[in-house]
């Protein structure tokens, strides 16, 4: 009897075929598409496949068994001296774009090799239906990133002469050629994507009919696969440099999606100790692909938003904030001195890296206004102004945590830099604390009252988005995420600042809230010295009550 396949059989088949290097690509390409054919068919999951599509499907089946004809030669480096280049290709058809990467040696005798390393492919996206040139673009985005990973992983072990990226697209050779800045948003992203390459690309053309990473983007069955005249590395490739096709470059002025009315000049900062150390070579961290992330009516119209909706929120919560009218302190003087000492000495050395790694722009993160916020509290005698801000500290400590979860190091470079980066942020923690165990002045709201956590989510709202962004966009430079998402954010996309403010909304309470209750656990478990065990009023209510404040003439 024969087998009854659905959706999700075929599913289960596919994801069975075991090729990690992606060596037979295009045959795992023709089993993607196949499964997006399923989906525009709006096919069941349990539901049986019936004519063409079943047809296709038994007919691969039965092809695949040729697969078990392709030898690939376990070593592929030549005895001896040799000059070795790595040569990627890119392709895209309206099915779905590949790369593939080979690499060619040269022994001293003349000897030419030119061996497969590695493939990828991905099939064209459903919902938004992008032109063929996107798609081309989209191809080199994906071969920039394979040549990138394969040159890390193999950097060690050849040493490579040259890279060359191959394309069949002059459009997209043409896009790669012009500044960032002039494109529409989707291709200037990953035109700067592929101009911040760590590694060099030597980008240049190939006819159609001489590019391997053809099959891989349109996909083929096994038995074409095996005795293909491209896929295991093209002949041409093995000729002198001198015989391969021509490189000829076409003008910008006609291309698609340029920006007609775009300034021809580079943003720079006016002072180059502002921003022209950021490091380019990490992704979305500084330059047009960060600039030119969102448009500019979605920049104006998210933040006009945000704008209206925390002012209304801050003049309605204002009256409703409350401040205790007496004051009381520990006299712990010696220890917060040590403390505004530490803090001052951290925010100073912070200050020297951003100079010498000409990135003082960077001084206006979070992170160092906070720094800044507890010198102030420790310094500063006990008075309204001191709890207020303390209490507006406490309802932001999701930075710091963030910091911890999801570190941003590596444009961290001068040594030392990255640790002092670990030590501020744990300073974070380890102030409120402290300030905590003395009291007084430094009492947090009511357990119940989220009138202070609301009132400082909105000033760390405006503070983002009028006076980070408004620098940033005019710098080029993603301060704290204004411009665009982290490689890893989990809402990368438009829509990335939208999640980035809910989820913040209900970080920010949660984790004051939590952070109060742990240190009011530990203050019962372990008192400060010279303080009875008994606290004498819960610290959710008002605050620890010590001796208090006496203002004496001198």
């Amino acid at each position: 009897m024969a087998k009854l396949w659905t959706k999700r059989s075929v599913l289960s088949t596919v994801t069975t075929i075991f090729d990690p290097n992606g060596w037979i690509a295009p045959v795992i390409f023709w089993a993607k598409y196949f499964l997006q054919r399923l989906w525009i068919a709006e096919i069941s999951w349990d539901e049986p496949i019936t004519g063409d599509l079943l047809t296709d499907w038994l007919g691969f089946l039965n092809r695949l068994e040729s697969i078990t004809q392709v030898s690939i030669p376990r070593h592929f480096l030549p005895s001896g001296k040799y000059k070795a280049s790595l040569h990627g290709f890119c392709d895209a058809s309206v099915s779905g774009y590949a790369a593939v990467v080979y690499l060619r040696t040269v022994k001293r005798d003349g000897t030419t090799a030119v061996h497969l390393v590695t493939a990828k492919s991905k099939v064209a996206p459903l919902r938004t239906r992008l032109s063929i040139p996107k798609l081309e673009l989209s191809g080199a985005a994906l071969l920039t990133r394979l040549l990138n990973h394969v040159i890390s992983t193999l950097g060690k072990l050849i040493e490579l002469s040259e890279v060359y990226a191959w394309s069949d697209s002059q459009i997209v050779l043409a896009w790669l050629q012009a500044s960032p800045h002039r494109l529409e948003v989707f291709v200037a992203n990953r035109v700067s994507q592929i101009q911040a390459s760590e590694v060099k690309l030597i980008w240049r053309h190939v006819p159609g009919e001489l590019n391997p990473a053809d099959v891989a983007s349109r996909g083929c069955d096994a038995p074409t696969l095996v005795d293909h005249p491209l896929w295991w590395g093209p002949k041409w490739l093995a000729d002198p440099v001198s015989t391969w096709p021509p490189t000829t470059l076409h003008g910008t002025e006609s291309l698609p999606d340029i920006r007609i009315a775009a300034v021809e000049t580079e943003a720079t900062p006016s002072d180059p100790l502002l921003a022209s150390g950021a490091n380019k070579a990490v992704p979305r961290n500084v330059g047009p692909e960060c600039a030119y992330y969102l448009s500019t009516t979605r920049q104006i119209l998210e933040t006009s938003i945000v704008i209206t909706i925390c002012v209304y929120i801050l003049i309605k919560t204002y009256p409703k904030l409350s401040i205790p009218d007496k004051y009381y302190v520990k006299n712990d003087r010696g220890g917060k001195r040590l403390l505004v000492i530490l803090l001052a000495l951290l925010w100073g050395m912070e200050i020297g890296f951003k100079f010498a790694s000409r990135t003082v722009i960077y001084l206006l993160n979070p992170c160092h206004v906070t720094t800044l916020i507890q010198i102030y509290l420790l310094a500063a005698p006990p008075s309204k102004t001191v709890t207020a801000l303390f209490r507006i500290h406490l309802n932001l400590l999701n930075g710091p945590l963030l910091a911890f979860l999801f570190p941003e190091t590596a444009s961290r470079k001068i040594f030392a830099e990255a640790a002092l980066y670990w030590i501020q942020h744990g300073m974070m923690f380890v102030i409120p604390y402290y300030l905590l165990r003395i009291g007084g002045a430094y009492n947090i709201e009511p357990f119940w009252d989220f009138n202070w956590a609301i009132f400082s989510y909105c000033l760390n709202l405006l503070y983002h988005f009028v006076v980070l962004q408004l620098i940033a966009i005019p710098a080029q430079v993603n301060l704290n995420h204004m411009l665009c998402p982290a490689i890893l954010d989990p809402f990368d996309g438009p829509w990335f600042r939208v999640a980035a403010v809910a989820h913040q909304a209900l970080l920010c309470p949660l984790l004051c809230k939590l952070f109060c209750l742990v240190s009011e656990f530990c203050l019962t478990k372990f008192p400060p010295t010279k303080v009875k065990p008994q606290m004498k009023d819960s610290l959710m209510d008002t605050a620890l009550v010590q001796h208090p404040v006496e203002h004496h003439e001198d």
